[in-house]
């Protein structure tokens, strides 16, 4: 058995499976101790080709299916996986060269480590990119428990899209991710993984980039969508009463709260003068994630 496989999710990007592909060839890492598993949900523009040109560099498995969403593609990567352990990525990411190195580290320190994520940065241009990376990094810190120095620290959470790295027997324990869902697929398994137990931890010091050149609007669509399936999966999980609206003054309080925390959050991070200067897209992400939160709670009570 491999020690790793890193099995990355895509979808008619193969220019971003070709970059992602070259990045895994420059890893820290002894190739023959690595497996690199590549699942293509149902694209029209393969990267079968693109995939071909790195048999010869990377112990690589290539698997394409009939598009089924991205939660039955993250199952296929655990299922498929021959590792010890497995990291589940995006085919828009850049992992750090000593990647794997630490989460070997960080599976060694204890038998009880299970799940280990990491920093977030999202590479693009513009200001809208700059508060994108602030408020992953901001999601993420607001999970942890020990705010204080050292390579692992504890959270309670596991932030979406993080090139998380979890113990392969950990699916087989608590469940895959849930293929009924369109999306909100790491929050409902940070759930059941915080059910039983599981701690999740974090590698403050080690960067994922992430490929992301959308504008403004691309980033509130996402926060939009992303509000939609918090909404439902609180509603799946009994965090709410279904068809209970969610009033203005809710919704108010929750952004008010969320930035006042943030803005002490930042300071213990030491990121205030950058949280201060991108203040007003904080807020405007923070209003739009809130707003669409109402207004999906508004059509639940509609429907009850």
């Amino acid at each position: 058995m491999k020690t790793f496989t890193v099995a990355m999710l895509t979808r008619n990007r193969p220019r971003s499976v070709a970059r992602a592909l070259e990045n895994l060839t420059r890893l820290d890492w002894p190739a023959a101790d690595l497996e690199v598993v590549v699942v293509e949900d149902g694209s029209e523009d393969s990267a079968a080709a693109v995939v071909a040109a790195f048999q010869d560099r990377l112990d690589l498995r290539y698997v394409a299916k009939p598009h089924r969403g991205i939660s039955a593609s993250k199952n296929d990567c655990w299922r498929l996986a021959r590792g010890r352990y497995v990291a589940i990525i995006a085919d828009d990411y850049e992992l750090p060269r000593d990647y794997l190195a630490v989460a070997a580290r960080f599976f060694a320190a204890a038998p009880a480590h299970q799940v280990l994520t990491f920093n977030m940065r999202s590479l693009g241009s513009g200001p809208a990119s700059r508060v994108q990376s602030l408020y992953f990094e901001l999601t993420l810190w607001q999970t942890i428990e020990n705010l204080g120095a050292g390579e692992f620290l504890t959270g309670n959470g596991l932030p979406a899209s993080r090139a998380a790295c979890f113990r392969r027997e950990l699916f087989e324990r608590v469940g895959g991710f849930d293929e009924s869902l369109a999306g909100g697929e790491d929050f409902d398994l940070s759930l059941r993984l915080r059910d039983a137990g599981v701690a999740v931890h974090f590698a403050p010091r080690s960067i994922v980039s992430h490929y992301e050149y959308g504008g403004l609007r691309f980033f509130l669509g996402q926060r939009r969508r992303y509000a939609e399936n918090y909404y439902r999966l609180l509603e799946a999980h009994g965090k709410v009463k279904a068809g209970h609206g969610f009033s203005l003054g809710r919704a108010v309080r929750q952004i008010t709260r969320q930035y006042l925390g943030w803005f002490g959050l930042a300071a213990r991070v030491r990121k205030l003068p950058r949280y201060l200067a991108l203040s007003p897209g904080i807020l405007l992400f923070l209003v739009t994630f809130w707003l669409s939160v109402r207004r999906h709670s508004r059509g639940a009570w509609a429907r009850s």
